[in-house]
């Protein structure tokens, strides 16, 4: 059992990562929602059917697809979309959906020197 938490303490480590739709490392900003719409981690139930309740969760934030996602055993886990206030009120008012959390990407690292600060190159 432990090993399983840990299995999916990783997936959900990296698919927050991966939702958080991060710059690669030679940028220093992270990619903002649009205006008046922030990050949300979707978790639905654990018996909801996957099917209706990702159809659901893309009709309402107006998607095409769940990208990224996490999917263990063929079970829907959650996944990071973008919405409105008024959205996450229709997402939290399903019945398939078990919560909705805010996402906060983390902020690059700070920036390190160059090639041309360095003393002596260049």
């Amino acid at each position: 059992m432990r090993s399983f938490q840990f299995v999916l303490s990783i997936v959900c480590f990296a698919s927050c990562i991966l939702a958080a739709n991060l710059p690669r490392f030679d940028s220093q900003s992270v990619t903002q929602p649009p205006a008046g719409k922030s990050y949300y981690t979707v978790f639905p139930k654990n018996d909801a059917e996957t099917s209706k309740t990702s159809d659901f969760v893309k009709q309402i934030v107006g998607a095409e697809d769940l990208l990224p996602w996490t999917d263990v055993k063929e079970q829907l886990m959650h996944c990071t979309v973008e919405a409105t206030p008024e959205e996450v009120s229709q997402l939290k008012g399903n019945a398939g959906i078990d919560h909705v959390d805010e996402f906060h990407p983390p902020t690059p690292p700070a920036a390190t020197r160059s090639f041309h600060d360095t003393p002596g190159v260049g």
